[in-house]
């Protein structure tokens, strides 16, 4: 605010950079009168007022720039140039452009499109285009933006990093400038920045390394959202946009900013302006990601939404999908009965369906199989998948999250090499899936490790926390591995506090920690951390468990000399299905009944 005001006294035309007398006129400083505002009121009425004294290509280039998200480089402000002379009006349509202009006699040609007439006003169009890439104004154009920015920057209402040469809005000038915006010009603006932004060369998103390869489409998406329209944010966010955002830069945080405008209340309330398979569409990215930033219950009520969306369409392939991406917030939640249930639901629904859909189905069946340590099934239904998913192509082109389960397949039945993991590592790698490259970082440095290959091990877990802290997520179970790596390399400083530290994270990686405080000599601490890992592979209880955890957690016990608990197993009568689970299963049944009927 100092530097606004300021900015206001500098550009006091009567007496400029005179404090008192800007202060004492009733046309400038003399009409803020902002005795009985509060701060924020006082605030925004300060800032209208520079607002209003801005030239107004300035006051234009400050809405424009208000629009845009973030700082932007003097490139973008040049595009957005607010001193260069309109266009003239878009050229009239040729005349011989029509499909049917050489189906037309003579007579209907003259009829319908005036030929001659057409032809003058094109030809008056190309005249009126070339004075005005003639005419002085545009010649003076960047001189002119110099000074606005030169001016914006003196008044206080434009940020310039000089280090960087970026450009940009306090957050308040910003918020402000918008609202300042009449709704026509907002949009007529809000479509400049759009229409830039869209032209610009971009890089196809499969090639995005950084959120800087994806400011073009992420710009657009905020720009349109900034305007309230949610329906063509939605057409420019999803596809590639935001497959890139998901699994190429696991940009969870990103996501979460970029859906938030969509979503009326709660992560389960899609706005109702949009159509119902946007609606299913955002909530299930939406549920994806607060999944992988472990808000499991916020997950699951919005991909549990998203799919009574896809019921009301009776759209079978994503009622498919979204029972399939529920079971990763039951996984999340360690509640395997349901996650198994929910599973055995999509795979007769994809059974039904036939085809390409199978192939995932089994996938997620397989990792049941595995994770419950039915390896004979696990073994034939990865036969399957080679044999039959993808109309035969998916043993040649195995999806990456595919090849990360095999690799634990391998791991947990003991026949895993270094060459399986570097084969798989490939293949997720060039598949560009993040998660499944950082999970088979830890993988990897997990198996090193029960080797006792400490360095090799500690290299491999570093790269899987480097790229979970980049993702702004805690991976607390490659963190624990690590620890243990680094204590026996002797490179922690303290490793108590190391141990406590992660302890106190909000899912501790309780096995892992049990080996860490066995290796530092507490038996207590160890036993501590060995009996929660052993409950937390109990899970739901026999047959849902976590089976090789559950081993793991049982061998360390009776090495540390402790009782091994006495669990319940499952019961299904005290697991009831919520009524999202129902209607589903319901529906699905009624679908499998009503076709064979009809067969």
């Amino acid at each position: 605010m100092t530097g606004v005001i300021a900015g206001l006294v500098t550009n006091y035309p009567r007496a400029y950079g005179q404090f008192d007398r800007w202060a004492a006129d009733p046309d400038y400083g003399g009409r803020l009168d902002v005795g009985d505002l509060d701060l924020t009121g006082k605030r925004n009425h300060i800032l209208r007022v520079a607002l209003d004294a801005l030239p107004a290509p300035d006051r234009q280039l400050l809405s424009l720039l208000a629009l845009l998200s973030e700082a932007t480089d003097y490139d973008t402000i040049k595009a957005l140039n607010p001193h260069v002379p309109a266009e003239p009006a878009s050229a009239p349509r040729r005349p011989e452009g029509g499909w049917d202009w050489k189906y037309l006699s003579a007579r209907k040609r003259a009829a319908r499109v005036m030929y001659a007439a057409e032809m003058k006003a094109y030809q008056g169009y190309l005249e009126a285009h070339r004075a005005w890439e003639r005419s002085p104004e545009r010649a003076l154009v960047a001189q002119r933006l110099d000074r606005t920015v030169a001016d914006l920057e003196k008044r206080g209402l434009l940020q310039v990093d000089r280090g960087t040469s970026r450009y940009d809005l306090h957050p308040v000038v910003r918020s402000v400038a918008a609202a300042w915006l009449p709704a026509d010009d907002r949009d007529r603006l809000g479509q400049r920045v759009i229409d830039h932004f869209s032209s610009r060369p971009q890089n196809p998103y499969e090639e995005a390394d950084t959120l800087d390869d994806l400011q073009n489409g992420l710009t657009v998406v905020r720009t349109l959202l900034h305007l309230g329209r949610l329906p063509d944010a939605y057409d420019a966010y999803k596809g590639d946009l935001s497959h890139a955002l998901l699994y190429y830069l696991e940009a969870y945080n990103e996501i979460l900013a970029l859906l938030r405008p969509f979503f009326t209340h709660g992560w389960n309330t899609p706005s109702p302006d949009l159509a119902e398979l946007a609606q299913s569409y955002l909530a299930n990215d939406a549920g994806i990601v607060l999944s992988q930033l472990g808000e499991y219950d916020q997950a699951l009520a919005a991909k549990s939404a998203g799919l009574n969306i896809d019921l009301d369409r009776q759209d079978w392939d994503n009622v498919r999908i979204a029972l399939s991406n529920c079971t990763w917030d039951l996984y999340g939640q360690n509640r395997l009965a349901p996650a198994r249930r929910l599973r055995v639901l999509a795979l007769e629904l994809a059974e039904h369906l036939g085809n390409w859909r199978l192939s995932d189905a089994w996938e997620d069946m397989y990792a049941v199989y595995v994770d419950s340590g039915r390896m004979g099934d696990a073994e034939r239904m990865w036969a399957a998948l080679n044999s039959r998913g993808l109309d035969g192509q998916w043993a040649v082109d195995i999806p990456g999250h595919a090849a990360l389960l095999h690799a634990r397949y391998l791991f947990e039945q003991g026949t895993l090499t270094d060459d399986d993991l570097s084969r798989v590592v490939q293949i997720a790698t060039a598949k560009r899936h993040r998660q499944s490259v950082r999970e088979l970082h830890r993988l990897r440095g997990w198996w090193l490790a029960d080797h006792g290959q400490w360095a090799a091990a500690a290299d491999s877990l570093s790269d899987a926390v480097r790229m979970a802290r980049e993702a702004d997520i805690t991976d607390a179970d490659a963190d624990a591995l690590l620890a243990l790596a680094r204590h026996h390399l002797g490179q922690l400083a303290d490793p108590r506090a190391e141990a406590e530290r992660l302890a106190a994270l909000r899912q501790p990686a309780h096995l892992h920690l049990a080996h860490l405080w066995h290796a530092l000599g507490d038996t207590d601490e160890a036993t501590t951390h060995a009996l929660a890992a052993y409950r937390h592979a109990w899970a739901d209880g026999e047959p849902h468990v976590h089976r090789h955890d559950l081993n793991r957690a049982t061998t360390l016990l009776r090495t540390l000399g402790a009782e091994i608990p006495d669990l319940p197993a499952y019961n299904p009568a005290d697991d009831p299905p919520p009524d999202w689970e129902t209607r589903a299963a319901t529906a699905i049944h009624d679908l499998l009944r009503q076709d064979d009927n009809q067969g």
